[in-house]
């Protein structure tokens, strides 16, 4: 049975807490067989996440991003969602309550109609992963720090 969600926030969260929960798992396995089996589904969920995110999540944002002020609560969202420069790890250093779903919640967006845009990609996605596997992601973006 297909778990329920509020929102596309409420996805995205628990697809967080999926892939956190996969890396305590890898920490604690001791079999190479296991932990080659969990690093492809840590790889997966990544992907599937990643391309959720940057096709449709932010993207979702566009125009009421950048048209925002600096007296916008979620004028803060202008730096993560153009390009995208958010993740899962630095989001919950940043805290709940200063990260960019938090600042994402400010706005006036309809997150149950982006659920439902999210849920049926997702779970295409999945079921394409499941035979073969996702095809090797495709780095399209570039940060280079000066030593």
């Amino acid at each position: 049975m297909t778990e329920v969600f509020t929102d596309a926030i409420a996805l995205l969260k628990a697809d967080h807490r999926k892939v956190e929960e996969l890396f305590e798992r890898f920490e604690k396995a001791t079999a190479p067989a296991q932990k080659k089996s969990l690093v492809h589904e840590i790889c997966t969920e990544l992907k599937i996440h990643t391309i959720i995110e940057d096709k449709i999540f932010y993207p979702g944002f566009r125009g009421k991003i950048e048209a925002a002020s600096p007296n916008d609560d979620f004028f803060g969202l202008r730096s993560r969602c153009s390009p995208r420069k958010s993740s899962i790890m630095s989001t919950r250093k940043r805290g709940a309550s200063e990260g960019t779903f938090a600042q994402c919640r400010k706005t006036d967006f309809d997150f149950v109609v982006m659920r439902d845009q999210v849920i049926a990609p997702q779970e295409d996605f999945l079921a394409r992963a499941k035979p073969a596997g996702l095809p090797p992601a495709k780095p399209t973006e570039v940060n280079l720090l000066a030593a």
